[in-house]
C-alpha cells in the first residue's frame, strides 16, 4: 500500500475520479489500481473562488509498492 498526497478535485467532481487521478499521478496504466482509501480530506480555497477538495489517498495496485513509491516521489502534485 502506498500513500500519496494532493490529489484535487474541482467543486461537483465526483470522489469516483480519485483512482483515475491517482493513476494519472503515478503514470501507471488505466486499471492497475486496485483500490483506493481516503485517508484524509481537506478544502484548498486559495485560488477564489475556486475551491478544491484536497485528498491524501492509500493505494493498492497490481504494481510493487517499491515502484509505485519511487513514482509517487518523482511526480509533483496536481
Amino acid at each position: 500500500m502506498v500513500r500519496i498526497h494532493e490529489i484535487k478535485l474541482k467543486p461537483g467532481e465526483s470522489t469516483d475520479l480519485l483512482a483515475k487521478k491517482a493513476e494519472s499521478r503515478l503514470r501507471v496504466p488505466a486499471g492497475c489500481i486496485k483500490s483506493v482509501k481516503i485517508v484524509k480530506e481537506s478544502l484548498d480555497a486559495r485560488e477564489k473562488p475556486l475551491v478544491y477538495r484536497v485528498f491524501s489517498l492509500d493505494i493498492e495496485a497490481d504494481i510493487p509498492d517499491e515502484a509505485l513509491l519511487a513514482e509517487a516521489k518523482r511526480s509533483p502534485a496536481t
